[in-house]
């Protein structure tokens, strides 16, 4: 898999950015985890990154090479064999003295015929050695339960295959839509019961990073490579927009329609529907959070409201459409790193609007929640909020950050106001099994003591843990003295 981004250092907005050098590629993305030795100058070298004009390695402690100014030869190894080699130039260290860059002494090399020679030469390696290749220990119960995960969707493959895919080219739409929401209805008990199984499983290793691994590895090579198949695993899995959980995502269980290119594929999806059913009932508790304000003893003509990681704000859609009444009025502000998921909210939410109800304002700051943290942040121009909230952001961030976002969150509450923050939870029906060891969507699946840990920089609040409806995310309420 690719690396992936973490939250913090995603940057939002940025027009000073200008590409001016050839992409630079981590070792590890372009060697897919089995990265060459670099031998140079005698010495072995770990390749950190690599370019089409050069490399720059890892420098064993101690050693100084940056006083060579002749070319000297380097070469590629991998499995004990040496297949490329070529003339480099020094072209400095960094200043802690741990990397070293160095450039080809000649053009057009190609990089990706680099990694075509490293996998070549992997491969060879592989075929000599007699050695089991497999590294990990995993439980044997929990192979004997991934057997059995995959033998359940066979079995309905081999139905699907055998009874359905002879015929689904001339199935009509409402056919279609028909025949996926019978499989749905025949899959909701028995597939949430295999991925509670999974929980209770793997929960226990929680807090074991060696373990854990092995067990996502396994999980991964068996499990995923069958899910990935349905839309909503491939890109929870894959994650072509460098993160976790981004806003078309959301939308796929938003918008809960069995996607796919065949009745198999869009079986895939529906399981995926399945599995993400917490992601919209959190939707819908914030929703209706929304739907309170105005009951309240102390009445605005104008809620001001912000939600931090918007995504696609659903919610605000689902508050306009279904409960809101042109009387009071609502400032919605969305923050997210995001542009196109603030393109797609406030397209639609201002879509949800009747022509009569013109006192609603929906704006976008497109930045990073570390903005927020600075002292001397834009935020800080912002009217005090009735309502923040942020429904799956924090998830990713540990506790020491977790616990200066709230805080500061909270300094932008006006008197009385509310700070709303939902979080997994590490339930024996939440969702951990499936979106750590499935999708590697590496969240922060808390308990209600780390949850109250979260709202510790709120001083005076008064403070409440709530759950959603499907009990896998926990509701942080953080209130402000009136």
């Amino acid at each position: 898999m690719s690396s992936i981004k973490h939250y913090q250092e995603l940057q939002g907005s940025d027009s000073s950015e200008v590409r001016v050098s050839a992409p630079v590629y981590a070792a590890e993305d372009l060697f897919k985890g089995a990265v060459p030795r670099a031998s140079f100058l005698n010495i072995d070298f770990t390749v950190s990154s690599i370019s089409s004009t050069g490399l720059t390695l890892s420098v064993p402690e101690g050693l100084c090479v940056t006083e060579i100014r002749t070319a000297q030869t380097l070469e590629l190894k991998q499995g004990g064999e040496t297949f490329f080699e070529c003339k480099v130039v020094i072209a400095g260290g960094t200043p802690d003295k741990t990397e070293l860059r160095v450039l080809f002494d000649e053009r057009g090399i190609d990089i990706n015929q680099i990694a075509r020679k490293n996998s070549m030469a992997l491969a060879r390696a592989k075929a000599k050695s007699k050695k089991p290749t497999i590294t990990y220990k995993v439980p044997m119960e929990y192979k004997v339960y991934c057997t059995e995960v995959l033998d359940y969707i066979a079995d309905q493959r081999q139905f699907i295959e055998s009874h359905i895919a002879p015929y689904e080219d001339g199935l009509s739409e409402v056919e279609t839509h028909e025949l996926c929401g019978q499989l749905e209805e025949s899959s909701k008990a028995g597939w949430s019961d295999i991925w509670f199984r999974g929980n209770d499983l793997v929960l226990p290793f929680i807090d074991d990073a060696k373990a854990k691994q092995d067990l996502k590895t396994f999980t991964e090579r068996l499990v995923t490579r069958e899910l990935v198949g349905g839309r909503n695993w491939h890109r929870s899995y894959f994650k072509p927009m460098g993160y976790p959980g981004d806003f078309q995502i959301m939308n796929y269980m938003y918008d809960h329609r069995p996607e796919g290119t065949s009745i198999y594929s869009r079986y895939l999806h529906i399981l995926g529907l399945i599995s993400g059913r917490p992601i919209v009932s959190r939707m819908e508790y914030i929703s209706e959070a929304l739907d309170r304000l105005n009951d309240q003893e102390d009445k605005s003509d104008l809620y001001h409201v912000m939600s931090i990681g918007s995504g696609p704000a659903r919610e605000v859609q689902r508050f306009l459409e279904t409960t809101y009444q042109s009387g009071e009025g609502y400032s919605f502000t969305l923050v997210d790193q995001e542009k196109q998921a603030l393109d797609y909210a406030i397209t639609t939410a201002y879509r949800s609007l009747t022509p009569s109800q013109s006192n609603v304002i929906v704006s976008g700051m497109h930045t990073s929640f570390t903005e927020m943290l600075r002292p001397m942040s834009t935020f800080r121009h912002i009217p005090q909020q009735h309502l923040i909230y942020s429904a799956g952001l924090l998830d990713y961030l540990n506790p020491a950050l977790s616990r200066r976002l709230c805080a500061k969150l909270y300094d932008y509450l006006r008197p009385g106001g509310t700070l709303l923050i939902g979080n997994v939870n590490d339930a024996a029906n939440g969702t951990y099994w499936p979106m750590e060891f499935i999708l590697d969507w590496t969240l922060y699946f808390r308990n209600r003591e780390q949850m109250l840990d979260m709202s510790a920089g709120c001083k005076g609040a008064d403070v409440e843990i709530d759950m959603d409806e499907s009990g896998a995310v926990y509701m942080l309420k953080v209130t402000k003295p009136a």
